[in-house]
């Protein structure tokens, strides 16, 4: 709708001598950044749960993974808020804006950009797509400067001298994501059945696509009699095992948290 704006202003503000500088960047909001917590495992099982298992069924699987925090998820109306005023478009055309956000509303994150050295996240609301609203990381509104809605090619500024912002302190509550991201070798131990002799299990490894090693096969046997069954540093106690299902607990697994 507003072609070179952004140009148009910087030159309309340098030439005014006010001292307001405008920076914009197109940049969609943080989707791949990730602050890594700490380093755990994602796994089929719970340490000290009875659970069951048919022929052909891991008894367990667990992969390295990490914690991550993304940047922003989402920013949520706290209250019902109204901002109204004369908006300049550009040096010769202004209009009359209003733009109304209703309590609980989640604000679609358009992207974001800097003004004045303050990074602000530009949202746009259900009831109005057609301009930007500028969110302060505390969740605060700029009521001042909205942009336009030309999100593709930047953020040009629009500014107002008196707006009006009922209730003023209007705030956009910043909710973030935690996710679990699997990554690394996943292992799993399959139950392969039982006979007079054996119980038989297959210890397996996939890559982090999960295509799997057909290096990292490992066919281990175990007596049918056996209580208590281990691989590597897991301890697995068996209560009932048929030719068809094993009823067993994992006891121990030795995958605790290292330390910081």
């Amino acid at each position: 709708m507003i072609k070179n704006l952004t140009l148009m202003f910087v030159i309309m503000v340098i030439t005014s001598g006010c001292g307001f500088s405008i920076h914009t960047r197109k940049t969609v909001l943080p989707r791949g950044e990730e602050i890594v917590l700490k380093r755990f495992y994602v796994k089929s099982y719970v340490v000290g749960t009875k659970t069951i298992a048919y022929i052909g069924q891991p008894m367990a699987w667990w992969q390295p993974a990490k914690l991550s925090e993304t940047q922003v998820y989402s920013l949520v109306i706290e209250k019902d808020f109204k901002l109204s005023g004369t908006y300049k478009l550009n040096s010769n055309f202004a209009e009359d804006i209003y733009i109304a956000g209703f309590k609980g509303d989640i604000c679609k994150l358009e992207g974001e950009t800097v003004i004045n050295g303050i990074k602000y996240f530009v949202i746009t609301i259900k009831e109005n797509e057609k301009y930007g609203l500028l969110i302060d990381s505390n969740g605060m509104l700029n009521k001042f400067i909205i942009t336009d809605h030309d999100f593709d090619r930047g953020y040009a500024a629009i500014e107002s001298i008196e707006p009006i912002l009922s209730p003023p302190d209007a705030l956009f509550v910043v909710k973030k994501k935690v996710e679990e991201n699997p990554y690394g070798i996943k292992r799993e131990l399959i139950f392969g059945g039982v006979n007079n002799v054996s119980i038989n299990v297959t210890y397996r490894e996939y890559t982090p696509d999960e295509m799997a090693r057909q290096a990292f096969y490992q066919n281990i046997i175990y007596q049918t009699s056996a209580e208590l069954i281990r691989f590597q540093d897991i301890k697995i106690k068996v209560h009932e095992v048929t030719s068809e299902k094993i009823i067993y607990t994992v006891l121990e697994d030795g995958l605790g948290m290292p330390k910081p």
